[in-house]
């Protein structure tokens, strides 16, 4: 009968499977029952929040980078069409749903969106009638500076660019014409730089849009305000391309060293650094050399002209017809005592040596020679290498002795005068220019490299956050479960009871199953009653008396007992 009555008593109060997770709980120690408190909710949203963020649709971007007007424009056509979006977090992008991105776009497109504030030649399209030839010129030259927009957008640098062209009015005068200049102003994408290359494309394509543009009147400028165009008539430093081909002769002469050393000490044993002095002065000059004409059988006669003159009374009849008559007579001489024919001859020789003495001669020679001109026109070289300075560092050898260990030593003197060779022959060394070379032979200070853990690397930390979530909340999840909620729903028994002690808040070393059943009595009338079915006892008051005792003092671990007996009894069956 004290069998029936606890066997009625459990079973109505295992009957209502609410009140018998009630009576668990409360059997349970108290750190579970505040773990269980505390982590069901916090389990509950965790799987809530997981359930919201797995059905929440996935936006992607739409259009990014829009003014104000098309973004209004957009969004407006977006609310008529009833298709949600949203922004991002910065406010520069428009996002929609992913499965309707290329549905949307088609549709915007076949209404004229985005319009895009950079108008082309379209803008030639709609002409009015009666527009002035001034006008004419203003829309062309708009139209001109949009297309050029356009094409510099499409750079991958570029967020945005404006370009201001200066066209002049044309003339037929020569000394009033002007040719056209140009000034671009590019907004650049954080953290994006041109290269000069770029910037001498942009300046060129610039150029040739325009006839009669030079590329020197182009003028670029950053959203900074810094001037991205060098003249390279500044005088003020080295321009880039001046300092691109220095650092290429310096590159190449270092190169140079280190391939003809590298055989022999290794790539990581030299350092090498040449410094280049270059001159990049414009000289040109032209000499006109004549060559002296001192050795007359090598001169070159041009031209000769030789010129011979007479005058004077002589054999030849001279002077004008009727001369006599214009002199006085000769004084008459009468010849006393002689003969008239011998004195003839005699008056006839002096009358002719007194002729003689009144006439004169002249000769004139004139000779041109060819003179030797030698025209000489030098023009020097620009970017000319004045002198060369190379720095050589090499570690120390490597040697192994007979045992097998390694030890450094150094160069002796003639390795050192070898290698100072061998680098003077690599750049072409001149003493004439005063090039210098110093080679220094030096051990080498050992790093220590650190590598990376791979729990510090940046994949590492994406991949973990990527999936750290979804197993942090199957873990909790699991820990509830199995940890709390599993063993909860099993039934107390002895065993599990008896399996070790285990601590309670704010106590030690206070056995569980003594504080829960009351002492070592309890424990083996408990442990009787679940092995033989009954408890000692003189009489059948006495043993009624322990069982009541038991069941109003340990309701769970009795109900449990009897549960077994249940069971045991139906799988017997």
């Amino acid at each position: 009968m004290a069998d029936s009555n606890i066997i009625d008593g459990n079973t109505s109060s295992g009957g209502n499977p609410l009140s018998s997770i009630q009576e668990r709980f409360k059997a349970m120690p108290q750190k579970n029952r505040v773990a269980i408190l505390f982590g069901v909710p916090l389990l509950l949203g965790a799987l809530i929040s997981l359930f919201i963020w797995a059905n929440q649709a996935s936006y992607r971007v739409l259009f990014s980078g829009l003014n104000d007007k098309d973004g209004g424009e957009i969004t407006a056509a977006l609310e008529q069409m009833k298709v949600p979006y949203q922004f991002n977090s910065q406010g520069t992008a428009i996002l929609v749903p992913s499965e309707k991105v290329y549905d949307t776009r088609l549709a915007l497109a076949s209404k004229g969106l985005p319009k895009g504030s950079v108008a082309g030649f379209e803008a030639m399209d709609n002409q009015k009638l009666g527009i002035t030839q001034f006008q004419e010129q203003v829309n062309y030259q708009r139209a001109l500076e949009g297309e050029l927009v356009r094409s510099i957008q499409s750079l991958s640098a570029v967020h945005g660019a404006r370009v201001h062209l200066a066209i002049p009015k044309p003339s037929i005068f020569i000394r009033e014409k002007q040719t056209p200049t140009a000034s671009v102003i590019l907004n650049l994408h954080g953290g994006r730089t041109l290269s000069e290359s770029q910037i001498q494309g942009i300046v060129h394509m610039v150029s040739s849009s325009l006839p009669g543009m030079m590329p020197d009147s182009v003028s670029i400028v950053d959203q900074t305000g810094r001037l991205l165009t060098n003249k390279n008539e500044s005088t003020e430093g080295l321009n880039p391309t001046q300092l691109a081909y220095t650092g290429q002769i310096e590159n190449n002469l270092t190169s140079r060293i280190v391939d003809i050393l590298t055989p022999m000490f290794g790539r990581e044993n030299v350092k090498a650094s040449v410094t280049a002095d270059v001159d990049f002065a414009r000289s040109e000059r032209t000499d006109e050399i004549f060559k002296p004409n001192g050795d007359g059988a090598q001169s070159t006669i041009r031209s000769q002209q030789l010129s011979e003159s007479k005058d004077g009374s002589g054999t030849n009849p001279n002077g004008v017809p009727g001369t006599l008559s214009n002199q006085p007579p000769a004084p008459a001489t009468a010849p006393i005592g002689g003969d008239p024919q011998a004195n003839l001859p005699a008056a006839n020789n002096a009358q002719a040596a007194a002729a003689g003495a009144d006439s004169s001669s002249r000769k004139d020679s004139t000779i041109n020679y060819e003179v030797d001109k030698t025209v000489q026109y030098t023009k020097e070289q620009v970017g000319k290498i004045k002198r060369l300075s190379a720095a050589v560092v090499v570690n120390f050898k490597s040697i192994t002795d007979p045992k097998g260990n390694t030890k450094q030593v150094p160069l002796t003197q003639e390795e050192v005068a070898q290698v100072d060779e061998l680098v003077k022959q690599a750049i072409g060394f001149t003493t004439e220019r005063g090039d210098k070379v110093n080679v220094v032979n030096q051990q080498f200070a050992s790093e220590e490299v650190t590598e990376i853990s791979i729990w510090s690397q940046p994949e590492t930390l994406d991949m973990a956050k990527s999936i750290g979530l979804p197993l942090g909340i199957a873990l909790a999840a699991a820990i509830v479960v199995f940890g709390l909620f599993r063993p909860m729903l099993k039934p107390v028994t002895l065993e599990r009871l008896n399996e070790g002690p285990e601590l309670l808040p704010g106590q030690s070393n206070v056995p569980l199953l003594a504080n829960s059943v009351g002492g070592d009595n309890d424990i083996e009338l408990l442990e009787q009653l679940e092995r033989e079915g009954t408890v000692p006892g003189l009489t059948r008051d006495d043993k009624m008396e322990q069982l009541r005792r038991l069941a109003r003092e340990h309701p769970q671990v009795v109900a449990s007992i009897v549960k077994n007996w249940v069971n045991g009894e139906a799988q017997g069956a």
